[in-house]
């Protein structure tokens, strides 16, 4: 499965990554590819962390077996300007099995970041 972060309304034909993105704003996770021709897929859970597969900033959310969710990002978790953050998903399948896959990093910004720029590893578009 592919996991993105991205606030483009044509993610599911892009499938394009946003690198950074605005601290106190809504963090939209989503995700594709995830299958089982055998048992299928009973549902997914989506965590965020600050590392790949981790569950340290936001618990794992319950969705069912939809493709996106939708965080409140904000500093009540601890999070600051240039913080990376990752997000997770859990896909299980019928039979109990579970894939997890993550995101490629985000860079947290503040509202007064006007500039946003290609930077190395990361692809900041302007939110």
């Amino acid at each position: 499965g592919v996991v993105i972060i991205s606030p483009d309304s044509n993610h599911d034909i892009r499938h394009q990554h946003t690198g950074c993105h605005f601290l106190n704003t809504t963090l939209r996770v989503y995700w594709t590819g995830f299958h089982d021709d055998e048992s299928h897929i009973a549902g997914f859970r989506v965590t965020i962390g600050r590392a790949p597969l981790g569950a340290d900033i936001i618990p794992y959310k319950d969705l069912k077996i939809d493709s996106e969710a939708k965080f409140e990002l904000s500093q009540q978790y601890g999070l600051s300007r240039g913080d990376k953050i990752f997000a997770t998903v859990e896909a299980t399948n019928q039979a109990g099995l579970i894939t997890k896959v993550s995101s490629q990093p985000t860079r947290l910004l503040s509202d007064t970041d006007n500039n946003l720029l290609n930077q190395q590893d990361f692809l900041c578009v302007n939110l």
